[in-house]
Order: C-alpha cells, then structure tokens, then sequence
C-alpha cells in the first residue's frame, strides 16, 4: 500500500476506545485506501487488540512514558507524508479527513498546519462531572487564535514536523501547544477549520477530573524557567475568577450547567494548588 496520510494515536489504559474510533475512521467519506492509522501503545497494563483489526491499522509500542514521546514514536515509524494526530478518546466525524483536505494541509508542502474543532459528546443526562468537562470542554477556535491547538485534532506535513523538531518529550502536558509556538517562530501559520469535527469523551467521575488536572498542572512546570514557573504560580492562584467567568460566559451550554462547572472547578483548584505544592516539592508529576 502507497501510504500518503498517516493517523497517529498514542494509547495509554485506553484499548476499551479503540474498536470505536477504528468504526469513526474506516467510515471516513474520505478515500482510505491510502491512509494508515498507527496505534502507539505507551506502557498499558493490558493491551486488548480488536479481533477484526483493519488491514490498516499498525500496532507500536513505546517505551517512553508520556504521550507526546508516543506521538514522535509515532512520526518515526510511520510512512506518510501527511500526519494527522487525534487520540484515543476521540470519536472523528465522517467528514473529518475530507474537510482537512479541502483546507489544503494535504497535497503540498506549504507553511500551513490546521488544527480542527473539538466538541465533547453530549449525553441526555450528564453527571456533573460530565457537566464540568463538557462546559469547559477543548476550545480549540479560542486556542488557535492564540497561536496553539490540542492534539486531539491536528494535522501537518511530515516536512513541516522535522524542521519545527517534533514534540517535547520531556512534558507530560502542554507539549501541542510548545509544539505549536516553536511551528510559529520557524515561520509556519496554524490554520483553523471549523467543519473538521472532533467529538470528545467526557470524563465522567472526579478521579478522571482529578486526574487530568494534576496532569496538565504538573505539565506545566515540567522542564520550564523559573519565569514560566512564578507565571504558573500566579495564574493558578487567581484561577478561579478568571476560570469562573470564562465558564459562566460560554452561552453554548445552558445556565444551569454553567453554574454546575463553576463549582466543580472550586473543588478542581484545590486539586490544582496542591500538584503545585507536590510538583514544587520534587515529586513525579501524573502523567496519565
């Protein structure tokens, strides 16, 4: 098979995903014929391989713990020209692979990269956790325009990766967006495409809150200057306010949720301040 595109999805305790992503991305309206998905398994427990596995469809392993190790695994050892990156509880649309192609990533190498949007998958009667993750959800718009987007939609030339020198392995969250400023000071421009959807599992108790929140605290202390480091400490300290505004005035979802996210983020903030304290102390911050 001449591979042009290759989907990269790095995996971690998340096999129990896997058949139905498969399901979203080999009903793509975009041909498959030329495209392979890469399944980059990151030091799982188990590994539950689908019985009826695409031809397709590569399984790796990393030893490197930490996703973004995986996904530059994942570059290494995969054959086309063109990467698109999602993860392993995404659920693409149909026309996600042809809406990426109509902005133009695929086909030539120009100095272009795209990054697409990110909808949480509604539920008819969500917990509030769900609530929370829903409402504050990956606002991948907001995201671009302010020069990075999350990796559970993105897309970009193999050419444009090598120089830009891949993701920082040593981070365990933050590295899309370190990824996607370095592309910008070596003159590429992120380009974002509304109608390439990404729907998203949301999390559905307070250890998988939890846990996310000290992963991306952590992750942004992880490898930084003491600069970026007081910036965190700041931030995090006057989080709630901001944090609570911006829920409260995201009208996409319905008061009452809003105001059910701007109190399960208090008890997130707790969380938050101590993987300051914790990360601050020496310890190994969460990578999961």
């Amino acid at each position: 098979m001449c591979v042009e595109i290759s989907i990269i999805i790095p995996i971690f305790e998340q096999w129990k995903f896997v058949p139905e992503l498969l399901n979203c991305l080999y009903s793509q309206s975009y041909p498959m014929d030329k495209v392979e998905v890469v399944l980059v398994d990151n030091g799982s427990r188990g590994i539950h391989v689908p019985a009826d596995l695409p031809d397709g469809v590569r399984i790796l392993h990393c030893e490197t713990p930490g996703a973004y190790a995986a996904r530059n695994f994942g570059v290494q050892h995969s054959r086309g020209e063109w990467l698109v990156f999602t993860d392993a509880d995404c659920l693409p649309s149909r026309n996600w692979l042809s809406e990426i192609a109509k902005a133009g990533v695929f086909g030539r190498c120009g100095n272009e990269f795209v990054a697409g949007r990110v909808d949480s998958i509604d539920k008819e009667s969500p917990s509030v956790y769900e609530i929370y993750d829903m409402v504050r959800g990956i606002p991948q718009a907001h995201y671009v325009s302010r020069g990075y987007a999350a990796t559970a939609n993105l897309a970009a030339s193999r050419a444009m990766i090598n120089r830009v020198g891949g993701f920082n392995e040593q981070l365990y969250s933050g590295g899309d967006a370190d990824f996607c400023r370095r592309a910008g000071k070596s003159g590429f421009k992120i380009v974002y495409v509304d109608s390439a959807v990404v729907r998203h599992r949301t999390r559905t108790s307070w250890k998988e809150i939890a846990t996310k929140a000290r992963r991306v605290k952590g992750g942004q202390l992880t490898r930084r200057t003491l600069q970026h480091k007081l910036w965190v400490y700041f931030r995090t300290i006057v989080s709630p306010g901001i944090t609570a505004i911006r829920l409260l005035r995201n009208r996409q979802f319905p008061f009452k949720y809003r105001v059910i996210a701007s109190f399960v983020y208090l008890r997130v903030w707790g969380v938050e301040l101590i993987e300051l304290i914790r990360v601050a102390l020496g310890r190994e911050p969460e990578r999961r």
